[in-house]
């Protein structure tokens, strides 16, 4: 391993590992605190399942990031003998399996955060008033908007709309595209994200992902604990068959 390389690697190690680390664990120890201050509530309630499925989906990542340090910098090390297709690979090969490998680890960890996010939003939504945002069937947008407001957290608004600006380039292979040709700016927490047409969105690297996860974790957690969402007594995730429980 060259010094170049290991540099990247300890980097890697600090900038994002560490930090993944510290995510996973503290979603899976929240996870806990939550079914002992509600003991009423079960491990497939839809306000617990959050937390395991976020855990679940930044605990795949990280699987993803340890192949990809300990395997994919290898080439040499990480395809087996009775695999042909990717043989033989010059050294400009496995650069481009290394990038295309991480971008897809970082399109996974966007869709999937989504995923757990909306999922249980839809079940929040019906459980706080069925007739709200057509039974829970709505457009994603009004419908976090309506929750958001009922929940009185209007403030995630503006992460909310970050994470799906991001999210939405996906369709575009990283591209921003607006349907009137117009530029987009996000205002966070004094930071401007830009989205401008026909341009690819930079900033969506491991740091600015691993902050985003930061941000939305402790968004969910007011929106568990919020006053109209705690009071119910139950609220049945019926996903929780395909959910294993972290460790």
């Amino acid at each position: 391993m060259d010094t170049k390389t290991e540099r990247v690697l300890i980097d890697m190690d600090v900038v994002v590992m560490k930090p993944l680390e510290k995510l996973i664990t503290a979603l899976k120890e929240e996870r806990e605190r939550i079914l002992q201050r509600h003991p009423t509530w079960k491990a497939t309630d839809a306000r617990v399942t959050i937390f395991t499925k976020y855990a679940n989906t930044l605990s795949s990542v990280y699987l993803g990031l340890i192949f990809e340090r300990e395997q994919l910098s290898h080439r040499q090390r990480w395809i087996p003998p009775r695999f042909n297709a990717k043989k033989p690979l010059t050294d400009k090969d496995g650069d481009d399996e290394l990038v295309a490998f991480d971008r897809f680890l970082r399109v996974g960890c966007i869709q999937m955060q989504v995923s757990a996010i909306e999922s249980s939003f839809r079940l929040y939504v019906r459980a706080l008033d069925p007739t709200a945002c057509k039974n829970g069937h709505s457009e994603f947008e009004p419908l976090y908007r309506w929750l958001l407001k009922r929940l009185d957290l209007q403030h995630y608004e503006p992460l909310m709309q970050l994470l799906l600006s991001v999210r939405n380039t996906i369709h575009n292979d990283g591209v921003y595209f607006h349907r009137l040709g117009h530029n987009k700016t996000l205002d966070y927490k004094g930071t401007t994200y830009a989205f401008e047409v026909g341009k690819e969105v930079n900033f969506v690297n491991w740091p600015f992902l691993l902050y985003l996860a930061k941000e939305l974790i402790h968004m969910i957690f007011e929106v568990v604990e919020s006053k109209a969402l705690a009071a119910l007594a139950a609220i049945d995730d019926p996903f929780t068959f395909a959910l294993p429980t972290p460790p």
